[in-house]
């Protein structure tokens, strides 16, 4: 296997992996009143605002250093062919 080949596999992987992290981080992050509405509609906005509470997010550290060890096992392995 050429190391063209073998770079796009790895680059692939870490793209992934780079991926899941953002969805994981964005999953438990609150919606911004500043995205949705302009500057004078955001003062009634924010006074009738009502919190909402946070839901606890999941720690997914353990899962995703066992992703990138598989993808690091998969990675060395495809290199080693």
């Amino acid at each position: 296997m050429s190391s063209d080949t073998t770079a796009f596999i790895a680059g692939c992987a870490t793209t992934g992996v780079a991926v899941l992290v953002l969805l994981v981080s964005r999953a438990g992050g609150p919606a911004t009143v500043d995205s949705v509405t302009s500057p004078p509609e955001r003062a009634a906005v924010e006074a009738t605002a009502v919190p909402v509470p946070q839901v606890p997010t999941p720690d997914y550290s353990d899962e995703l250093r066992r992703e990138l060890e598989r993808q690091r096992e998969i990675t060395s392995r495809l290199e080693n062919q």
